[in-house]
């Protein structure tokens, strides 16, 4: 497979699928920051067979974190905003600076580290879920100083614009939030340990299950992790808003290539071929 030339036609297609116009970045753009990317997804998933410090052994994967998984959608975000912003990150057109941005990402999954995520929390009701995350965002607010009023402010709203997607911003962390999801995903597909649903798994809905059924990876039953969260991001949530989301859509397809040598076979039946 000819790496640029794959990616050139999927994104040609990606892009005529789009609702508002598009400014596709680079190969070459995309491919480094994809790979750098990995780089920080890898050392999420390294094996942890040594302790310089402790000098102790053990042959073990440390699976990724909530802090490796937060970590990762502020790089993600980084590069974007330095894409469209320059490497300063200028915001003359946003409401939030790119202090306020990092700090939102660095929240939105924290509670998750106490309350868990559905459905291992014991909760199938996400409003449930999203009021005690809410309570936890404004206890760890507590500690902003008195001059940070406003910076307070304008953090829990962002992240109440990111839960509901209700600006271009909120869209874009939202869908970060997702991909860097499925970079993680794709890390294990690299290097040889896929986490995979099973069809009567709780945390896959029946309609997850019947769409990864279309991908072609899916083998008695069990499917893909990255599988279900690409699916997640482009289709069941039909994210077409090109003109702030295609940045991700660009790296999740560069990524994807590189680790799986071809797109999902289900989003090929979108393009007129």
């Amino acid at each position: 497979m000819n790496l640029r030339e794959e990616f050139s036609r999927i994104i040609l297609h990606e892009a005529a699928l789009a609702t508002n116009i598009w400014d596709i970045p680079s190969v070459d753009e995309i491919y480094a920051t994809a790979t750098y990317l990995a780089e920080i997804a890898a050392s999420s998933l390294v094996l942890r067979s040594y302790n310089n410090r402790y000098h102790l052994t053990w042959d073990k994967i440390a699976f990724e974190s909530v802090g490796a998984h937060t970590n990762l959608m502020m790089a993600l975000v980084d590069r974007m905003l330095g894409f469209y912003y320059g490497p300063d990150v200028n915001l003359p057109d946003s409401n939030f600076t790119y202090r306020e941005i990092m700090e939102a990402i660095r929240l939105h999954d924290l509670p998750e580290n106490i309350i868990g995520d559905i459905p291992d929390n014991g909760s199938g009701d996400i409003e449930e879920k999203r009021a005690q995350e809410e309570c936890y965002y404004e206890t760890f607010s507590h500690h902003y100083l008195k001059r940070e009023t406003v910076f307070k402010q304008h953090v829990l709203r962002l992240l109440e614009e990111m839960n509901n997607q209700l600006t271009d911003l909120g869209k874009i962390l939202y869908c970060a939030d997702k991909v860097s999801a499925t970079l993680i995903t794709l890390q294990y597909d690299a290097i040889g340990i896929i986490p995979r649903l099973h069809d009567d798994d709780k945390s896959a809905s029946a309609r997850d299950c019947r769409e990864m059924a279309l991908c072609d990876e899916g083998v008695d039953g069990y499917h893909r992790a990255s599988e279900m969260w690409t699916i997640d991001y482009l289709k069941e949530r039909r994210l077409v808003d090109y003109d702030t989301t295609g940045y991700f859509t660009a790296i999740l397809i560069m990524r994807t290539l590189q680790v799986r040598q071809h797109w999902y076979a289900w989003r090929e039946k979108d393009y007129c071929i």
